[in-house]
């Protein structure tokens, strides 16, 4: 068992924080998938043929009990709808390949019955429709809807663990068990059960649905650009291909994905003969949204290779309007296995192993080569030590993976990077939950942010930029201070938790197994990063314990820059969503720079981590300033000349007049110290008033402040002396009704958002220390009567949102520290539990998990700065096993 390779595994539940709803949900989805990777099969599921908002940003809520399809693409815990890119279903079919009658239950209609494609038609019904009565009149569901494939789950045997997912969908009684089998690459695995109702009368078959996405689009899929499907002569294999519309990604990504289907039967594991049918509603013939192909899609073996493929709504990278695009159908292969009625012997399992990409249809087949390889490779080592090496042409053997080489891979690559840490919790009593939901929080800080380049590529680190180029990983690592040569680089990189180390000892060996294999990350390329999420804990965690892969993501966020002229905010795969305000990720840049590590007197030694940590600030410090004091640049400052000339943004230019303000003065903050550090290493590419002019702006946070409210208003530019007039809320504790004046928040969440300048802002802003702790504990305090709970925004300290998780620590600025003891640890019995609601809000690509790590461990780092806050830890004795850089070590 899992258990048996290292306690890690059993102590991390997948399940944490993939339920609630509202601003509750935590938006996490248990995939399987390997640390930071692109490919996380997991299920999307739900309750209703609708989608319910804020209950399915990841495709996922443990509440439901309906699979729709097993995707592979997702968001880690962010809250947009995006991504769940092609959907994959096993379903069971009759000799005649029609669906095989059993029974739906839909609970939002509170209704089931017996239904076959063969239903015979009433008077005035359309053949392939039947009617849904929820007293308030008929649906009419098409027969071949996606509905008719999707399957109740049995909750009790869903399982999952790091790397793996498995469930029991009950109509078809099939088992589903899904591995991840490295960063692009996993595999499906269906049993088909055999009973008294469909042993020998059924086939074994598979949907495979391009359309599909995390967010329910039923009955259309109008974020569908265009897809292809290809099938193989013999249906042993399927390519498939989609360019969609996302709220993050804007129609910026496409998705190829290889397949390799093999099927069992019940007393032999040889493959199996498959037929295929079509699967798919004709176009409508009123609605012109198709421009091809033909209302029928003829996937008979009769015609060759089987193509269906749509030129879709979209030009290039940009869509066309509403009224020019015809309303897109699904695009859909139904796969079926033949059982043989004369051997009485049927399909009893499918495998489908998959490999993904992001740039083409022949790399996604190549990833899954390289991640079939790695495994291959390790496979050997392993039964050459459990031959005591003595067979010594092993390595040699070309060997047949098993179901179980797959399972030992996941489970050492996952003990590998769960090493990280150590911990004993046995003096605390009182804390029975801890273990679980500490292992579980470490867990997800490995989820992301995601490895974009692509290791079946030449060297290994292709990838589309945010300029729409391809791009190497590799070359972005030499340019950005890493001075091995290419060839070097490529045979030391350990892709996915794999390593070379020999060591007979297992458990001893994975902490240097880990800190081998994370070298290679730091010459990876990143994305999907919810930079103003993150930047507060996640990634300092990263920079605290992961030093390679905090080096990768500070390389691709410069990469990202030079490529698209800005800093990013939110990227999401080649496309940066431009989602949230700032530049608060450029706060990694600024951290780094402050690391003091072994190679200090030797900074200009190539590739140390200083060396790299002032090439990446100098490649990112002139777009800083250009966001920071030139109107029309990407990604720049709302009213900018206003803000250069009064120190504030205005109401007039924006309703976000205060979280404008206090967000630039923080990024002027980092950009000035970046610059500072720069300067004093004669590295500065910024002139020195450049750099005294940023400081000088990061205090322009005073001028929204209202002494008389003691927090930040919007400010008008009509008023006196030109410094204009505060314009503060009604009641400044409603997120919701005054939504419009502050981002997801309200005037108390932004009260203390000076990260840069506790202590001046209680020097010149409040009267005395005293003042500021008092209001500081008040917001807390208040914060107890919030009778909604979590899927409603507290309107005091709300630990489901990211801008005021770092406001418990500031109780050590003031007269009163132990306050920061006392709430850091009574937040996490507050908000933090082991059940499927078990985080307060969205995880967003591990920023509240992150936060329960430090706060679990009683310290807590202050972004751009040096200084760790000190809290109260939950934990009695943790060890973590910090990774470095090698060259910082030899």
């Amino acid at each position: 068992m899992a258990e048996g390779i290292c306690p890690q595994l059993a102590l991390v539940n997948p399940f944490i924080g993939s339920g609630g709803w509202g601003y509750g949900y935590g938006s996490l989805n248990p995939s399987a998938q390997v640390p930071y990777a692109a490919l996380r099969l997991g299920p999307d599921t739900t309750n209703s043929i609708v989608d319910l908002s804020y209950r399915h940003f990841s495709g996922y809520n443990y509440d439901d009990n309906m699979v729709r399809a097993f995707s592979h693409t997702h968001l880690v815990g962010a809250g947009a709808n995006d991504l769940g890119n092609i959907g994959i279903m096993p379903v069971r079919l009759d000799k005649d390949h029609q669906w095989i009658d059993s029974k739906r239950y839909i609970e939002d209609f509170g209704y089931y019955q017996q239904i076959s494609s063969n239903t015979e038609k009433e008077e005035g019904e359309t053949q392939g429709q039947i009617n849904l009565d929820n007293n308030d009149g008929k649906i009419n569901v098409d027969l071949d809807s996606p509905l008719f494939w999707w399957a109740s789950m049995n909750k009790t045997y869903e399982s999952g663990s790091p790397g793996k997912y498995s469930t029991y969908l009950i109509e078809p009684d099939i088992n589903v068990d899904l591995i991840a089998l490295g960063s692009h690459a996993a595999l499906h695995h269906y049993t088909y059960n055999n009973n008294e109702i469909n042993n020998n009368d059924s086939n074994a078959g598979i949907v495979i649905d391009v359309c599909h996405l995390a967010k329910i689009e039923y009955p259309t899929t109008s974020n569908c650009l265009n897809a292809s499907l290809q099938v193989g002569d013999d249906g042993s294999s399927f390519s498939a291909h989609v360019h969609f519309d996302g709220l993050l990604s804007h129609g910026y990504l496409e998705v190829y994905l290889q397949g390799r289907i093999s099927t069992s039967s019940s007393s032999s594991s040889s493959s199996s003969s498959s037929t295929i049918s079509s699967l798919g509603r004709d176009n409508n013939k009123d609605n012109k949204r198709l421009s091809t192909p033909s209302s029928s899609m003829d996937l008979s073996k009769d015609n060759g290779s089987p193509v269906v493929s749509w030129l879709g709504c979209s030009e290039g990278n940009n869509k066309k309007s509403e009224s020019d695009c015809e309303e897109l159908v699904m695009a859909i292969a139904q796969l079926n296995f033949d059982n043989d009625n004369n051997s009485g012997d049927g399909v009893n399992s499918v495998d489908i192993q998959v490999g993904l990409s992001f740039i083409n249809a022949s790399l996604a087949s190549s990833n899954l080569d390289a991640a079939l390889a790695k495994i291959d490779q390790n496979t050997k080592k392993n039964v050459k030590k459990m031959n005591n090496n003595n067979e010594e042409k092993e390595e040699n053997k070309v060997i047949s993976l098993t179901y179980d080489d797959f399972l030992n891979n996941i489970d050492q690559i996952w003990c590998t990077a769960l090493s990280l840490v150590d911990e004993d919790f046995e003096s605390l009593t009182d804390d029975e939950e801890m273990t679980e939901l500490f292992h579980t929080a470490i867990y997800r800080t490995f989820l992301s942010p995601t490895m974009y380049s692509e290791p079946g590529s030449s060297d290994g680190g292709a990838y589309y930029g945010l300029d729409n180029v391809l791009h190497s990983s590799k070359d972005d690592a030499k340019n950005l201070g890493d001075c091995q040569d290419q060839e070097t680089q490529k045979d030391s990189d350990h892709k996915d938790g794999d390593s070379d180390s020999d060591d007979d000892d297992v458990e001893s060996s994975f902490v240097d197994k880990w800190r081998e294999t994370s070298q290679g990350f730091a010459s990876q390329h990143f994305s999907d990063m919810s930079l103003w999420d993150t930047f507060r804990s996640m990634n300092p965690w990263l920079l605290f314990a992961q030093k390679p892969i905090a080096l990768g993501v500070l390389r691709s966020m410069a990469a990202m820059t030079e490529q698209q002229g800005a800093f990013p905010h939110w990227p999401i795969g080649s496309h940066d969503s431009g989602c949230m305000y700032g530049t608060h990720g450029a706060t990694l840049a600024l951290d780094a720079l402050l690391v003091e590590t072994p190679d200090d007197n030797s900074n200009d030694t190539c590739g140390t981590w200083s060396h790299s940590a002032q090439t990446i600030g100098v490649a990112i410090q002139a777009q800083l300033l250009a966001m920071a004091t030139t109107s029309n640049t990407p990604n720049g400052r709302n009213d900018l000349d206003h803000y250069l000339t009064n120190g504030f943004v205005s109401i007039e230019s924006t309703d976000k007049s205060a979280t404008y303000t206090v967000a630039y003065a923080y990024d002027d903050y980092v950009l000035g110290s970046i610059s500072t550090i720069l300067e004093s290493l004669n590295l500065s590419i910024i002139s020195h008033n450049d750099t005294l002019n940023a400081m000088e702006r990061s205090s322009n946070y005073k001028n929204v402040w209202s002494p008389q409210n003691l927090y930040f208003c919007p400010r008008s530019n009509n008023g006196t002396n030109g410094n204009g007039n505060l314009i503060c809320p009604k009641d400044p504790a409603s997120p919701l009704i005054d939504k419009q004046w502050y981002t997801e928040g309200d005037a108390y969440h932004y009260a203390y958002y000076v990260f840069q300048d506790i202590p001046g802002l209680i020097e010149n802003l409040y009267d005395s220390p005293q003042q500021f702790d008092d209001t500081l504990l008040n917001m807390f305090t208040k914060s107890l009567d919030h009778p909604f709970g979590e899927p409603v925004p507290n309107e005091y300290y709300w630990a489901g949102n990211e801008h005021d998780i770092l406001y418990p620590w500031f109780f050590n600025f003031g007269p009163n520290c132990t306050h920061t003891q006392e709430w850091t640890r009574k937040l996490t019995h507050l908000h933090y539990n082991t059940s499927p609601h078990g985080i307060p809000g969205n995880d967003d690509y591990g920023a509240m998990s992150s936060w329960l790590v430090w706060a679990s461990i009683g310290i807590h780092p202050l972004p751009g700065n040096s200084k760790f806050f000190i809290g109260s830890p939950r934990i009695s004795k943790v060890t973590i096993y910090l990774t470095q850089l090698l060259s910082d070590t030899n």
